[in-house]
Order: structure tokens, then C-alpha cells, then sequence
């Protein structure tokens, strides 16, 4: 199967505009994000969110800033209400950068805001945030996943990152391209799957059920032999009479 791994965004895509007012403040030794969203933002499920994470990667990378990410997630929420909360959730804080979450609950919810009003709503807190005058802005567009990849909604979803870049690229704001980046995380997985289904004994949250029919692992004292001491991968493998696909 002939394919050119660059044709999927496994990697986010860059930034279109610089972070000018955050870059400033760490710069200065104090910045401080505010995150505001739906379920993405809050967190459930016992999975920490990524706000949290965030945290801990800015602090590695900037470990003497004093850096703050303040989690203002609502579960269910998209941006007309959202909105609503700017006030208290967002201007009373004085954040530097404001990552804005959006979209995907009014493609996925029944009784989701309409494709107008999210919109509408989008291009007002944009115009609020940058009214500020000390603001950067990203905004986080829908996830890639079933609920909004059926027949009836696949459409609206598309309509919606379309219409998040567009009010992106005319407010001259950034977008953390989401459903991009997890439609080629699922597009490489598939091509995977099709060609070499046992390939997936290599993810790590599968190593612990590793299969009797791959041949050729062996524990070491750092683990499993998946790379050599000249760092050359070690072929993990099904014999071709045990493999299912063929």
C-alpha cells in the first residue's frame, strides 16, 4: 500500500499569528491562560483535562515563570453560553491567552444552540477578547469522533471547522485545529489496521496484553526489547502461519 505519511496531520498545525501578549508576560517572569469550554476543557471521566496537562508541560518548558492555566470548563456547554460567562469567567481573571473550546456540542447536542447562533456567539467573544487589547486568542475546534460523524450531523460538523477557521482567519486569532489532527490520527490508525492489524502490540497501553504469537519480545531490565542499544528497532513479529490476515 502506497502512501505519503506527510498527507496526515499527525503532528497540530502550526500557528498562523504569534502570542504576542503571552509571550510578553513569560518574558516578564508571569503569565497566566484561562481555558474555557465544555467537557474537553472541564474534564471527566477520572481523565485529568487538558488545561491540566497543559500546565505541566509550560511549566517544563518555562520552569521559571510563573505560569497559570485557570479551568473554567462547563460540561454541555457551547459558545453561546459560554459567552455569558466571559465577565466573570474570563475578564475578571486578566488572563494573557484565552483558549476557547468550541463548537462541538452544537453539531453533536438535539438540542444544541443552531449553527447561527454558535457562530454568532464565536465572532462575538472574539471581538470581546481582542476588544481587550492585551489578549491573545486560540480557539479549539470540534473533535473527531463518532457523535458528529454520522450521516445526519457529518455535514453541520464540517460546516462548523470551516466556519471556526473563517472567523479565525478574518479576526487574525489562531486555531488549535482539533478535528484535523484526530482525523489523521484515526486515518493512520486505519491504514495500519488494513495493512499490519498486529502492528497496534506496539501502542503503549496494549504491552501489557501482549499476544503469545508475537514472536521475538523479551524482557530487559528497562523493559521490553522494542529498540537496540544502537538504536535500530527490534522486529516484533507474528509467524506467518499464526497471523489472521493474510
Amino acid at each position: 500500500m502506497a502512501f505519503d505519511p506527510s498527507e496526515f496531520p499527525v503532528q497540530a498545525a502550526p500557528f498562523d499569528q504569534r502570542l504576542e501578549n503571552f509571550g510578553s508576560r513569560v518574558k516578564g517572569g508571569q503569565a497566566r491562560v484561562v481555558a474555557i469550554g465544555s467537557s474537553t476543557t472541564a474534564g471527566e471521566g477520572g481523565i485529568a483535562p487538558y488545561p491540566q496537562r497543559l500546565l505541566a508541560d509550560l511549566r517544563i518548558k518555562f520552569p521559571n515563570v510563573g505560569i497559570e492555566v485557570i479551568n473554567r470548563g462547563v460540561g454541555g456547554e457551547d459558545a453561546p453560553l459560554e459567552l455569558k460567562r466571559f465577565e466573570h469567567d474570563v475578564f475578571d481573571l486578566n488572563p494573557d491567552l484565552v483558549i476557547w473550546q468550541v463548537g462541538t456540542n452544537s453539531v453533536w447536542q438535539a438540542d444544541g444552540p443552531s449553527f447561527a447562533d454558535t457562530t454568532k456567539a464565536i465572532r462575538e467573544g472574539v471581538d470581546q477578547l481582542l476588544g481587550a487589547k492585551r489578549i491573545d486568542v486560540i480557539l479549539m475546534d470540534l473533535q473527531y469522533v463518532p457523535a458528529v460523524l454520522t450521516p445526519a450531523k457529518r455535514q453541520k460538523a464540517d460546516a462548523m471547522v470551516e466556519a471556526i477557521s473563517q472567523i479565525a482567519y478574518e479576526k487574525e486569532v489562531n486555531v488549535f485545529r482539533r478535528f484535523a489532527l484526530m482525523k489523521g490520527w484515526h486515518e493512520v490508525h486505519r491504514i495500519l489496521h488494513e495493512d499490519q492489524p498486529y502492528t497496534f502490540i506496539s501502542a503503549r497501553m496494549e504491552l501489557r496484553f501482549i499476544n503469545k504469537r508475537v514472536h521475538n519480545i523479551e524482557r530487559s531490565k528497562i523493559g521490553l526489547n522494542y529498540e537496540d542499544l544502537n538504536g535500530g528497532m527490534i522486529p516484533w513479529y507474528v509467524p506467518r502461519s499464526q497471523q489472521r490476515y493474510k
